[in-house]
């Protein structure tokens, strides 16, 4: 039988330790993970191991006292190996003293511990099937996040879709090598490996459009339809001059992935093959982009990338760009056409939109330990494949200290 693990936190110093019992001392604990009661075939024992001054415990895979350690006993039984359903636990050590350890399902360390290594592997905590649809290759780092690694350090199920190749027509040739949308993709891909804990990308067979499936974590899949993305945040040129936004707006008949002009979407199509890819994941929460179209400007708009503004940290820019609206719009109209293959109440899935480059009018919203985690995906991370990522970019700051909804559906 699985059972809740429960983590407590103590302060002065920072520290945590973890038992079966929700009540403490401390306070009551919250679900950390789930691990098996007693042994179940193919698991082995966690042992528990204790000290004192001030008191923390952690777990440990070998039964003995090790030095001012002292075996408490079998805690729970987890798997040495991953199995379906399960997700790697990993042990963080403080930096500092005295030793002080911690577990969770995300590789990266917070501030002030190591990054962590995989002691166990054992079953999440409530886990939801988690969908994002994006324009870029960087708009759920920036924009989604720190919901985006939350979601995949609690072991949910992660799809992320990236519409367009991101390429911004910087590629004379897009099958050529090293291309700037390759480098995104590697980005992202390096970055979720990062987030999850996994070492390696698989491309799955039998897809219609590729789907890349992270090893040793293969409830984490990334899907690329390699659309063009525009050269200017409003429009300007694109490869083969297609867009989003001139296939929404029915400017152009139909829109091709840049390495493959044999493959070609007209509106309804891509719609359609959106939604497919909605039915088979049949997800609990639908994540885009703003489609509502809404800005600050006193003009109403048919496109918020024609609003321009001047944000409170002195730069005039764009309130969005038209990527990620048009995204966001085929986004929604795919989630109607899978609701009329299958209605709402036998699906119950929530869908949440996020706002884009306009969150730079708001406030930093963002903890510390989050923001530090965000930061470094994302600039140390991804921004090492792509070289316009600015560190020092008010507009990239902004972004990264804030996320903020438009609302939900």
């Amino acid at each position: 039988m699985l059972i809740p693990i429960y983590r407590h936190e103590a302060l002065a110093p920072e520290r945590y330790f973890y038992d079966t019992d929700q009540a403490s001392e401390i306070g009551p604990g919250v679900v950390a993970f789930y691990g098996f009661q007693t042994q179940e075939p193919g698991t082995i024992p966690i042992y528990l191991k204790a000290t004192t001054d001030p008191y923390r415990n952690r777990y440990d895979t070998k039964d003995n006292d090790d030095g001012p350690w002292n075996n408490v006993g079998v805690a729970l039984y987890a798997y040495s190996t991953p199995q379906a359903g399960t997700v790697p636990i990993y042990e963080h050590q403080a930096t500092g003293t005295p030793a002080r350890f911690y577990y969770d399902m995300q590789i990266a360390g917070r501030e002030g511990w190591n990054q962590g290594h995989v002691i166990f592997h054992a079953h999440p905590i409530n886990p939801v099937r988690d969908l994002y649809v994006v324009a870029h290759q960087d708009d759920d780092l920036l924009f989604m996040s720190p919901n985006l690694l939350t979601s995949i350090a609690s072991g949910n199920t992660v799809k992320t879709i990236y519409l367009t190749a991101g390429d911004a027509n910087k590629d004379e040739d897009p099958n050529a090598e090293n291309t700037f949308w390759k480098r995104r993709e590697a980005g992202v891909k390096a970055t979720y490996a990062k987030m999850a804990g996994g070492d390696d990308w698989e491309l799955m067979t039998g897809k219609a459009i590729p789907e890349f499936k992270l090893k040793g974590r293969d409830t984490v899949s990334l899907v690329f339809f390699r659309l063009p993305s525009s050269s200017w945040e409003n429009g300007g040129p694109s490869y083969h001059e297609e867009s989003l936004k001139k296939l929404w707006n029915n400017e152009i008949s139909t829109i091709s992935p840049i390495d493959n002009n044999s493959v070609k979407y007209h509106r309804e199509a891509l719609i359609e093959a959106l939604a497919t890819l909605f039915l088979e994941f049949r997800p609990d929460r639908i994540n885009t982009l703003d489609s509502t179209g809404r800005t600050t400007c006193s003009q109403q708009l048919e496109d918020p990338s024609n609003c321009r503004l001047t944000y409170p940290y002195g730069i005039e820019y764009f309130y969005d760009h038209t990527d990620h609206y048009h995204s966001a719009l085929f986004a929604l109209a795919a989630q109607e056409r899978a609701l009329s293959h299958l209605p709402r109440e036998f699906w119950g899935c929530q869908f949440r939109r996020y706002r884009g480059y306009s969150v730079g009018l708001e406030g930093e919203n963002i903890i510390s330990r989050a923001f530090h985690e965000k930061q470094t995906l994302f600039f140390d991370v991804y921004g090492s494949n792509d070289e316009t990522v600015g560190k020092t970019d008010p507009n990239y700051q902004a972004w990264s200290a804030r996320q903020y909804f438009t609302d939900e559906i």
